[in-house]
């Protein structure tokens, strides 16, 4: 559908459990057209098979626009309630930019949101990372950086602590054509 000028897809596993959790994703370009996806990497198959529901925006602008994604990703979590009902408790995972939007909304709306998952996020000044970024990937001759999977263990929720693990493999290709692939674990703890 479409909200506040920005796509949005909603899904409502048949047994759900009351809780939203809003996916926030990561840089999309310049581009003048605006996509939304569903969370990733088997992600959305985890969050409905534990029954939560899921919501994504495609935020009303592209580019790394924080503040778009924010308002967006918020007023997408209100118009939840329109859609279906009122969540009794929402999440916010976001990553790559979406970890920068999601540590932003927190700071933004801190009532609304449970828990919040920033994966990738510059939580920071995004123009000096930006500089740092450069200089050290043209220094080792990096042509590439691409997460080629992301595999989620259980989700649990004990009270107000939440715990999650990614499996993170990513390949770096070099000027040189050649390639070097690694795997990362994260696990991830929200009080």
């Amino acid at each position: 559908g479409v909200h506040a000028h920005a796509a949005y897809d909603v899904e409502v596993p048949a047994r759900w459990n009351g809780d939203l959790v809003m996916y926030a994703h990561g840089y999309r370009g310049q581009g003048t057209t605006l996509t939304v996806d569903p969370p990733p990497f088997g992600l959305r198959k985890q969050l409905t098979a534990e029954g939560y529901a899921w919501a994504a925006s495609s935020y009303y602008d592209n580019g790394y626009d924080v503040a778009a994604g924010v308002k967006s990703t918020h007023d997408l979590a209100g118009f939840f309630e329109e859609l279906v009902r009122e969540p009794r408790r929402v999440f916010l995972v976001g990553v790559s930019m979406g970890g920068h939007v999601t540590g932003r909304s927190v700071e933004q709306y801190p009532e609304f949101y449970a828990a919040a998952l920033p994966m990738c996020g510059v939580l920071g000044d995004d123009h000096l990372f930006d500089i740092f970024l450069d200089q050290n990937l043209v220094a080792q001759g990096v042509k590439s950086i691409q997460l080629t999977n992301l595999a989620w263990g259980p989700i649990t929720i004990n009270g107000s602590t939440a715990t999650a693990t990614s499996y993170e493999t990513w390949v770096t290709t070099f000027t040189d054509s050649t390639t070097m692939q690694s795997t990362d674990t994260n696990v991830y703890t929200l009080v």
